[in-house]
């Protein structure tokens, strides 16, 4: 189904433009055949991520009575899923950076190996990237705790997934930095110290109840730091296991991107799409011509003597294999490439490619994931509009918004960078998430998904999770896809995630006489669905 069947995205008739809205009948007969069958299959939710990028966002802020991330919570939770994504973010700084401009456009730095000369961080964003002290970790994990307990309150599961993101603002990659995260850095701290410690500290403080699950990444999107550091990991995965034997359960994951999961360059030009039209395209609205920048995340992969640094991961196979095999979760961020309109089996691409890519190394995740207990997740997953990575050039057609998933139009929202006013791209990204959504319906294809997480900000942020998202004049989100969502969720997306069910869903009609304490005639998916058909165009075809 189309999310133009849920409202909107209706030809303009009449004089003046104005959409008609479509019947209400064949609406409904779409929902009882496809609606009820997603509730039925007890399918994969699909959620929201809080977003933190600055100290300040733990602790009411800018004169507002709660913190950002309570902020982001409620708003998580209006959304419609009973589990959350919570990406707590600190920084590095790698002293070979210094020579570039901070806040400049290096489209090519992507791919540039890291290392950490310390870590820090923002406590607001216009304040300078601090070196991590005991104050500034004592703060952190204050700050941390409250947001969690917060979280643990509102949702049935959540997932911490940290984040390291380039201090330099050089536009390096977190997935190309090679760390050790139990080394300290230079001012004496490591990544245990400054993120993970006060992360495992809030999960003891906060879980202390039998029958309820969080799922901590060591990492989301860092492929190198584990490739290159897998017994350091695996360390640090016995070390938070013996932190922390329960009441609640623990899981424990690692996230990777989707394709290039070791932090290396390690397959081949596109045989496939050239972006050289979109790059000068993109030079010539003032970009960098960044559309090839990921070109090669999509070409064939090479064989493990050949990727750079090969002989070092091939030393640590053995680790990386008994790491890998150890974690109760394994996923990775999917920005996919998707043909139009989008096809529910172009989202496995990215778990096709981590594949291939933990095979060359002698793992194989389909075996891991049959065993019980294991978990596929996908921990980010978006349709951003844009084509290049400097100065937030928007997709001029459906086919290019496909092509660059990844690639979002920047802040703020202004009507020039907005992809999504124009009809044909509205209608794609609904398409696109329908098809999200058919996927997650069937709980996978080639691969069992258990999980799956939007990437909550801007031009990916069809729901309006995030502040940044929405201006007073005008804003990414999509009510028709955010209510598409929450009635997938509503209609098996909650039941999908949870062990056994725990809890039948809320159900309050019009009228009290349609609903008892003991049950009700209301359906919370049929609900959904005609509201998301008035606020598409139902109401402009009464006016």
């Amino acid at each position: 189904m189309r999310l133009s069947d849920w409202g909107g995205g209706g030809r303009g008739s009449g004089a003046g433009g104005r959409r008609c809205a479509r019947p209400l009948a064949p609406l409904l007969l779409l929902l009882a055949a496809g609606a009820f069958a997603v509730a039925a299959a007890a399918s994969v939710p699909l959620s929201s991520s809080v977003l933190l990028f600055y100290d300040c966002e733990y602790e009411p802020h800018y004169g507002q009575p709660i913190s950002q991330c309570d902020l982001l919570l409620q708003r998580a939770k209006e959304a419609g899923s009973n589990s959350v994504q919570l990406v707590p973010t600190h920084y590095w700084v790698d002293g070979a950076s210094s020579k570039l401009s901070p806040g400049g456009c290096y489209p090519e730095n992507w791919r540039m190996a890291q290392k950490v000369d310390y870590y820090c961080s923002h406590y607001e964003w216009d304040k300078p990237c601090e070196a991590f002290t005991k104050d500034s970790v004592a703060r952190f994990a204050a700050g941390f705790k409250a947001c969690l307990q917060k979280a643990h309150d509102s949702f049935e599961e959540v997932l911490i997934t940290p984040h390291l993101d380039d201090g330099t603002k050089t536009m390096h990659w977190r997935n190309f930095l090679r760390f050790d995260p139990l080394k300290p850095d230079a001012k004496g701290f490591s990544y245990w110290d400054v993120m993970l410690a006060p992360i495992v500290d809030g999960i003891k403080a906060v879980y202390k109840e039998p029958g309820r699950r969080v799922t901590l990444a060591a990492q989301g999107e860092m492929g190198a730091t584990v490739f290159f550091h897998p017994a350091a990991h695996k360390a640090l995965a016995d070390r938070i296991r013996s932190a922390y034997k329960g009441p609640s359960k623990l899981d424990l994951a690692l996230f990777f991107n989707g394709g290039m999961i070791a932090g290396v360059v390690n397959r081949g030009a596109d045989p496939v799409r050239k972006p050289d039209a979109l790059s000068a395209r993109a030079a010539g609205a003032g970009g960098a011509g960044g559309g090839d920048a990921l070109a090669s995340v999509w070409g064939p992969l090479k064989p493990l003597g050949e990727w750079p640094d090969g002989g070092a991961v091939a030393a640590g196979a053995g680790a990386l294999r008994g790491l890998l095999d150890s974690m109760d979760v394994l996923g990775t961020s999917c920005y996919p490439r998707t043909s139009v309109p989008p096809q529910p089996s172009e989202f496995e691409t990215c778990l096709q490619k981590v594949d291939e890519e933990l095979s060359a190394v002698g793992f194989d995740l389909k075996t891991w994931v049959s065993k019980p207990g294991k978990r596929i997740e996908l921990n980010e997953v978006g349709l951003g509009g844009g084509i290049d990575p400097c100065k937030g050039v928007p997709a001029s057609s459906p086919a290019e918004a496909g092509s660059f998933g990844w690639a979002g139009t920047g802040y703020p929202w202004t009507p020039e960078t907005d992809p999504w006013s124009r009809p044909d791209l509205k209608q794609y990204r609904r398409d696109w998430h329908a098809a999200l959504l058919k996927l997650l319906a069937a709980r996978g294809g080639r691969y069992p998904i258990s999980g799956a997480y939007l990437w909550s900000i801007l031009s990916h942020d069809p729901q309006g999770i995030h502040p940044a998202t929405s201006t007073d004049k005008g804003s990414f989100k999509d009510d028709a896809i955010a209510a598409a969502i929450k009635a997938h969720n509503a209609g098996g997306g909650a039941a999908g995630r949870r062990a056994g069910g725990r809890g039948a869903r809320r159900r309050l009609g019009i009228h009290p006489a349609t609903s008892t304490d003991k049950g009700s005639f209301k359906d919370d998916v049929i609900a959904a669905a005609i509201k998301a058909h008035n606020a598409g165009g139902g109401a402009a075809g009464r006016r």
